[in-house]
């Protein structure tokens, strides 16, 4: 078997997350950067773009990944498919790699792109500020946010984008979209969520999301990005998205889903009123 074949189900997470990452890390730049007259003569953008853009770069990277690994492009994704749906746990290892390794290549074109503007933002080749630009590609909280208020924001909107994508992809559903334009639902859900949750910590709904770009900036932002707020990056855009994911699959599982296959329904039994037709 050539190494190709062999890894064709990780270089296509991959793919899909870097995809991910060069639209919504650049629309960041370009709604950003484009707000500075000294960059641009008018705004380029609004928090509509951001919303749009981060939707459709998830929409992109599933329909490009989804035939062939399953389009999950988030490691809470592929962790919910672990814990309850019977995933490989050797192939969640590779995915959660090439997840992370996509998004830290998706950032690193855009900061290649959009380098000279964010110097001309930042006052100059050599000052790179955190939060300041490094916000383009890693979330931050805002100031008056305490952890704890952090760490459930995350929570609960990782959450309902599992529930989301559990609600769509269950083919005992009857509700359930045609497997070709889930893509379509799941921009749908991005676009919404960013729209409803962003404000406070930026609605990362993915720890590959953050962790890639975050990583790309300590080359070139410093370990600040790291250190940040007591490690604000392990305990909210990281473990807050898988708690989160995990949540969301849990009450999916409990409340709604027939299937044999879930730990919910062997323990619990299956809910009244399935919803196959």
């Amino acid at each position: 078997m050539t190494p190709r074949r062999r890894f064709r189900k990780p270089l296509a997470e991959f793919t899909g997350t870097m995809i991910l990452l060069i639209f919504g890390t650049a629309v960041d730049c370009q709604v950003t950067l484009g707000s500075n007259r000294s960059i641009a003569g008018a705004e380029k953008g609004s928090f509509l773009s951001v919303c749009m853009g981060w939707g459709a770069g998830a929409a992109f990277g599933i329909w490009a990944s989804a035939s062939i690994s399953g389009g999950h492009i988030n490691p809470a994704v592929t962790l919910v498919h672990l814990l309850f749906r019977g995933f490989p746990l050797a192939q969640f290892f590779q995915y959660v790699i090439a997840q992370t390794a996509g998004a830290f290549t998706g950032s690193l074109l855009v900061y290649g792109i959009y380098n000279q503007a964010i110097s001309v933002h930042e006052g100059g080749s050599a000052v790179r500020t955190t939060p300041g630009t490094a916000s383009l590609f890693v979330t931050f909280p805002l100031d008056f946010m305490n952890a704890a208020t952090c760490f459930f924001s995350e929570l609960i909107v990782t959450a309902m984008l599992l529930f989301i994508v559990l609600t769509v992809t269950d083919r005992r559903n009857a509700m359930a979209p045609p497997s070709t334009l889930v893509p379509l639902i799941i921009f749908v859900a991005v676009v919404a969520l960013t729209a409803c949750f962003a404000l406070q910590t930026g609605a990362a709904m993915n720890p590959a999301r953050d962790f890639g770009p975050r990583v790309m900036t300590a080359i070139f932002y410093g370990r600040n990005v790291f250190t940040y707020r007591n490690h604000y990056w392990l305990w909210t855009p990281i473990i807050g998205d898988f708690l989160g994911a995990i949540t969301g699959a849990f009450f999916y599982d409990l409340l709604i889903y027939t299937g044999d296959d879930s730990p919910i329904t062997k323990l619990y039994g299956r809910p009244s009123g399935p919803l196959e037709s």
